[in-house]
């Protein structure tokens, strides 16, 4: 049995990228998306989890910080 990982990861006004949410659910990972940029947060990537272990970039919002 096989399922998607999705994270969000969110950036903050100085370039610091962390890890905010993650979940199996693309739908929430976006809404995470969002709430992240209402918490303060300036730029936020969903990223799925690929079959080979990589990272690929599904959704992004914000602005990116400089």
């Amino acid at each position: 049995m096989s399922w998607e990982l999705y994270e969000v990861m969110a950036t903050d006004d100085r370039g610091h990228e962390s890890l905010y949410y993650a979940t199996k659910s693309l739908k929430e990972a976006r809404a995470m998306a969002q709430q992240a940029l209402r918490e303060g947060m300036v730029y936020c990537t969903v990223n799925r989890e690929t079959d080979d272990g990589d990272s690929e970039r599904v959704f992004e919002c914000g602005t990116r910080p400089p």
